[in-house]
């Protein structure tokens, strides 16, 4: 049995923020390394965030780092919290541990302590998220209180924790916390409530020295992922030499008919092309969406044709790729990895359209990724 950490508020019991928190993240955001960490918040109870609903990653060392520009930061952003019924004097016990529970929209906490911690507020005459509730507008639950602005020193204390968990157990580690107030009227406090060890995502121990290798397709020194991705026997490619800056849409429309077809045969694929993936600007990549492109295993970003452009390093679908495990590569003109496009174009195509093109294998691709050092090889 564990206590449940949280307050009163109106009917609801809960706490300001829970969440969960590990010292050794794959998925990096800029700037930051695999050893800063990753933390990821929610308004309410945190069985909500445990059991894969919408909440908020975040850098502990570098806390006002952004997943999102902030015109995108309301997409995918948590729309629902949970909470104990605590006017529910009947439950119905054969519901399970959720008997008391309840989801509700974050409308909810409108006016509570809670959302002022967690919310800012988008405001549509100036187009920017302002920290906080004090306006009127749609609430985003980006945290910006806590952290960008400092309200409470929640981040560094993750953070701490994270360090001192690590240090005593010898290796990397997984909290589960909760923030609220100790005693009503009281601090806010945050409880430790679970911790244990955690092995590396894959529990591979994928440890590249060389990108050299023979069979190789792809490799990259700026990857994100960690393990060996197996059973992927396809690769789909939006062809550099027929790429146009101009009808991106169009190849994203062709690509998301390839993502469909592999989908309904319950293969997933290696999808390699130029610029930015998801980008809002057409003209410097493919503009899909996630759900587009959602039975990839493995995405890269290639240099465009003629133009060089900053990498999204996955930014756009940051949630989803981490959340399933995806490699994610970049591989830039100027060194720092390789796509053997001679290799690819002599491999047998299952299907050639007017941009893309599908490639499929007898044999599954060995592909790599060594989190710790950000690298990754995908060959034959």
């Amino acid at each position: 049995m564990q206590e449940l950490v949280g307050s009163r508020r109106g009917r609801w019991y809960y706490p300001a923020v829970s969440g969960t928190a590990e010292s050794l993240n794959y998925y990096p955001l800029s700037y930051a390394e695999p050893e800063d960490g990753l933390g990821v918040a929610a308004l309410g109870l945190g069985s909500y965030v445990v059991e894969g609903g919408a909440s908020h990653r975040f850098c502990p060392r570098y806390p006002a780092l952004d997943a999102a520009p902030p015109e995108l930061a309301g997409q995918g952003s948590q729309r629902l919290f949970r909470a104990l019924d605590l006017e529910l004097t009947r439950p119905e016990l054969r519901q399970g541990e959720s008997a008391s529970l309840a989801d509700l929209d974050i409308a909810e906490a409108e006016g509570t302590d809670a959302l002022g911690l967690s919310a800012s507020t988008w405001d549509m005459a100036d187009g920017r998220l302002v920290p906080g509730t004090g306006r009127p507008g749609m609430r985003v639950l980006d945290f910006a209180p806590l952290l960008k602005h400092g309200a409470l020193p929640f981040a560094d204390a993750i953070a701490q924790s994270l360090a001192a968990a690590e240090a005593a157990t010898g290796g990397p580690v997984e909290l589960e916390y909760a923030l609220d107030r100790s005693f009503p009227g009281g601090p806010e406090t945050l409880f430790l409530l679970q911790l244990k060890r955690i092995r590396r995502s894959g529990g591979s121990g994928v440890e590249l020295e060389s990108l050299e290798a023979e069979g190789r397709l792809v490799a990259s020194d700026s990857a994100m992922g960690d393990g060996r991705i197996e059973g992927v026997r396809d690769i789909v490619i939006v062809e550099p030499a027929r790429f146009d800056r101009e009808r991106s849409a169009a190849a994203a429309e062709e690509l998301a008919a390839m993502d469909r077809e592999l989908a309904g045969l319950g293969r997933r694929y290696l999808l390699v092309g130029p610029g930015r993936w998801g980008s809002r600007d057409p003209r410097l990549g493919v503009p899909v969406s996630y759900p587009q492109i959602a039975n990839a295993a493995v995405i890269v970003e290639t240099e465009m044709p003629g133009l060089s452009v900053d990498f999204s390093f996955g930014s756009h679908f940051l949630r989803n790729v981490a959340g399933r495990g995806i490699g994610y590569l970049a591989v830039p003109e100027r060194g720092g990895g390789v796509v053997e496009w001679e290799a690819l174009a002599a491999l047998p195509r299952a299907q050639v359209g007017v941009y893309c093109s599908w490639i499929r294998l007898e044999a599954e691709l060995v592909i790599l990724l060594d989190g710790r050092r950000g690298r990754a090889l995908v060959r034959l």
